[in-house]
């Protein structure tokens, strides 16, 4: 959840399998630990429902979606589960490990924000304390009146990054001071938008205001309270006592494709400590930290932060989105919608209700490192991977609910299914990545659900007048049923749409071409530095250029503003328009078709 693109987003991944000889599964032994070990059986949980979770975490590593893991579950402030899963470094043929050290990266912004919420306790600064009081780069111009608040709930305008590299700046207040004259890209408090370059200018301001590095304020202040041993930052000029030996290899990829691309030995990955990343940390280190928000900044009976000030950290102030785009960011719990709080990650019912509490509260990182806490539960899972681009989270989400949440909730009645059983099955995709895989669709509580192999359950809406029934959590991807002559269903029907935003810098005007057209015109960026789209005019029609290897002419479009391209037929275009009629984005939809495997 840094400067990348959130891989977190996204339906469709490379299915690739890497046969390899796995690690037997390690029983974690606690070392240090705050949560005494105890048997899950005394505390209602069955231990067949570890079981199932250890194996679905071990089936992670057998289909190449992560290359190792740590997962530590705790119950009522007991360790109930804590093992470890495949490799801390596959190519030297090295076993995770318990108590592995982790590249925790966005999981350092939480951390960020209680260091913040102690400087706000003393007095040393307020929320409407402006950056540019404390950092010189912000006193010029639109960033002049950025505010703490604004900083710590992502809402002050600034970019996800400035940074062209890691080792552009020298120091964490120079790199901050570039930030403020870079300036915000939309009006401060307009907006939300996930910005890793807000949190470096906090881990600034708490250097400016403490007099000392961020890195030893947060050790003296957080982690060494906390009895955080195992966590510090680790970058070239860092003081942290962390040992290199004990830090997993980091991988980056998909499914069955992870290259490693930083190993023991490395040089570090950051010049110096940053505020939006830069913390390595263990499973049960990081439950500390947790376990005192839960227990509202109160550990081992010391007040480290008052409870007002983790109802600061845990009040929901905006939706949160995926990284760098406008799209809700996705989660596996089902009827749960994810805001942000004080750099947290708040997870509230859909339906709406009390929350002034939310369900399920944490965070997570880029590399793969993820945690979540249910405080009516008295609950924590921490899931620690080393495996950029993995989506595993997703259907993890999916998994811990059913083996920790589900249980308590009343059983759906049999009407749900009855009601749904002429779609319930197998369908077989036969398209891009998924060769020969198998889409199931079933209920989920009181809802139809897709099943995408390797991923998640996605809960379905109920059906448009169209017959389109659209996931619950995006509006981007929708299915369908066709019928046979008898009746029963013969096929489903997938659509998935692409938004790509319009290069505005690139003027569209072009002589001769009609009115109606000339906003159509442009650019349009694939993600992740793919290519770029076109839309051109040429001889008395729209042509699209970039999705196959020729132009492609675009058909009139019909009364719904669809085009269709002539050569290709799964896919159509339309356009997004703003309130003044300008383009804004260009939606790519295709459909596939995957036939029922046992029709009924």
């Amino acid at each position: 959840m840094e400067s990348h693109q959130s891989s977190r987003y996204g339906c469709f991944l490379l299915l690739v399998f890497t046969f390899l000889i796995v690690p037997p599964l390690p029983v974690c032994l606690a070392q240090n630990a705050p949560h005494p070990t105890a048997s899950s059986e005394t505390l209602g949980i069955q231990s067949a429902t570890l079981d199932s979770l250890a194996a679905e975490l071990q089936r992670y590593v057998d289909s190449g979606q992560i290359v190792g893991a740590e997962v530590l579950v705790i119950s009522n402030r007991h360790s109930i589960f804590h093992h470890s899963f495949g490799w801390m470094d596959r190519e030297e043929n090295m076993p995770m490990e318990c108590n592995t050290v982790f590249n925790i990266r966005s999981m350092t912004k939480p951390l960020i924000s209680a260091g913040i919420q102690i400087l706000l306790e003393e007095g040393m600064i307020r929320l409407s304390n402006r950056a540019a009081e404390y950092l010189p780069g912000f006193r010029d111009g639109n960033a002049a009146n950025i505010t703490i608040e604004q900083l710590l709930t992502h809402r002050s305008g600034l970019p996800m990054t400035i940074l062209t590299g890691f080792g552009q700046f020298d120091d964490l207040q120079e790199m901050a001071n570039a930030i403020g004259e870079e300036g915000p890209e939309s009006i401060p408090g307009s907006r939300f938008w996930y910005s890793d370059a807000g949190v470096d200018v906090l881990g600034a301001i708490i250097e400016v205001v403490s007099g000392t590095t961020l890195e030893k304020f947060l050790e003296t202040r957080l982690f060494a309270p906390l009895g955080m041993s195992d966590t510090g930052f680790f970058s070239e000029n860092s003081e942290s006592l962390i040992s290199q030996e004990r830090i997993a290899s980091l991988y980056g990829g998909n499914r069955g494709t992870m290259q490693k691309f930083w190993q023991s030995g490395d040089n570090p990955l950051y010049p110096f400590p940053w505020g939006s990343q830069g913390v390595y940390s263990t499973p049960q280190d990081y439950a500390r930290f947790l376990g005192m928000l839960l227990d509202e900044g109160d550990i081992a009976g010391e007040r480290l932060l008052s409870p007002s000030a983790v109802r600061r950290m845990l009040t929901p102030v905006s939706r949160m989105t995926t990284p760098g785009t406008e799209s809700s960011y996705p989660t596996g719990f089902p009827d749960l919608d994810v805001y942000h709080g004080q750099m947290t990650l708040l997870y509230l019912d859909r339906e709406g209700g009390d929350h002034s509490m939310p369900q399920v509260i944490g965070y997570g990182g880029s590399d793969g490192t993820l945690a979540w806490a249910w405080p009516d539960l008295d609950l924590m899972v921490l899931f620690f991977s080393q495996s950029r681009g993995q989506t595993a989270y997703l259907g993890l989400e999916s998994v811990l609910h059913d083996l920790f949440v589900m249980p308590t909730e009343a059983s759906p009645s049999v009407s749900v299914a009855d009601r749904y059983q002429s779609y319930i099955g197998s369908y077989r995709a036969d398209f891009g990545a998924f060769e020969e895989a198998e889409f199931t669709v079933l209920t989920r509580g009181s809802k139809l659900a897709v099943d995408i192999p390797g991923q998640m359950t996605f809960e379905l809406k109920e059906p448009d007048e169209a017959g389109w029934w659209t996931f619950t959590l995006t509006d981007l991807v929708a299915v369908s049923f066709a019928f046979s002559p008898s009746g029963s269903v013969k096929e489903m029907l997938l659509r998935q749409t692409t938004l790509l935003q319009k290069d505005v810098t690139v003027p569209d005007t072009v002589p001769t071409v009609p009115d109606s057209l000339q906003p159509l015109l442009g650019r349009y960026p694939l993600p992740g530095n793919q290519g770029v789209i076109a839309i051109t005019y040429q001889e008395g029609s729209l042509i699209l250029q970039g999705l196959s290897s020729s132009d492609t002419l675009l058909l009139e479009s019909n009364e719904a503003g669809v085009w269709v391209m002539s050569t290709i037929e799964n896919k159509s275009l339309s356009f997004v328009f703003d309130s003044e009629g300008r383009v804004t984005s260009l939606a790519v939809c295709e459909i596939v078709h995957l036939p029922r495997i046992i029709p009924f």
